[in-house]
């Protein structure tokens, strides 16, 4: 029951490399945008749940199974969103949304062959008996000229998104 957490700074190209270990360990990948859309798509299939049962109940189980059914499919993924809309909307708080995920990320650890990308995975599963904890660092040199890159900018710009 391998878990697998990776926290990758800016610039390093984490996303990339997350999902190539997935895919060579034979994990489901899950980082911030199936996350969003995992919450997204369940919370649009019925009413707001109240607090409990979004944390203990079938919510959370609903957003785990569909966190799993986006990472294993062959469809492109969306683009990695910080929000998703219903928190972006005000229909639920920020910090209601990130219990809310660390429920699920529990939920998701205890089904196991996962890699779980960002969201403080490595901090909220840090006892947890069968898990690896990833910190993927580059020099800094590397990772300005990556965000110069990605971002299209000027060296300073890069340097403070770092």
């Amino acid at each position: 029951m391998l878990v697998v957490t990776l926290f990758a700074e800016l610039g390093t190209d984490g996303e990339y490399i997350g999902r190539a270990v997935a895919e060579r360990l034979g994990l489901a990948f899950i980082d911030r945008g199936i996350m969003a859309q995992a919450v997204e798509e369940a919370l649009s299939q019925g009413p707001m749940a109240t607090e409990n049962q979004m944390a203990w109940g079938r919510g959370v189980r609903q957003i785990a199974q569909r966190a799993m059914v986006l990472a294993r499919s062959e469809r492109q993924p969306a683009p990695a969103v910080e929000l998703p809309a219903v928190v972006a909307s005000g229909a639920m708080s920020e910090e209601r949304y990130l219990r809310l995920l660390q429920t699920v990320l529990l939920d998701l650890s205890r089904a196991g062959r996962v890699l779980l990308m960002g969201r403080g995975a490595e901090a909220l599963l840090r006892d947890h008996p069968t898990s690896l904890h990833v910190r993927l660092a580059a020099p800094m040199e590397r990772r300005v000229a990556r965000v110069m890159e990605l971002l299209h900018a000027d060296r300073e710009l890069a340097v403070e998104a770092i």
